[in-house]
């Protein structure tokens, strides 16, 4: 388990990736969580390659899942 008191005075505390996370998100957050602002991706890398994750998804039929359930409504 990380050092929690550590990791929030360090700013190194991220949370858990799940195991079946696709691995160009996994890549592209750890990037973003660099220590070195020089080697984390700038917000137009990042857009460009949310929308290839989210096509290479679509493609997979993978992003057509929906994000929350509607309730069923009853009469």
């Amino acid at each position: 388990m990380p050092d929690l008191h550590g990791g929030i005075v360090k700013n190194t505390l991220r949370p858990a990736i799940p195991e079946h996370c696709d691995p160009d998100w996994r890549k592209l957050m750890e990037q973003c969580w660099s220590p070195h602002p020089e080697t984390r991706p700038s917000f137009t890398e990042i857009t460009n390659r949310l929308r290839s994750i989210s096509l290479a998804l679509q493609a997979k039929g993978l992003n057509n899942q929906p994000r929350y359930m509607k309730p069923n409504a009853t009469t």
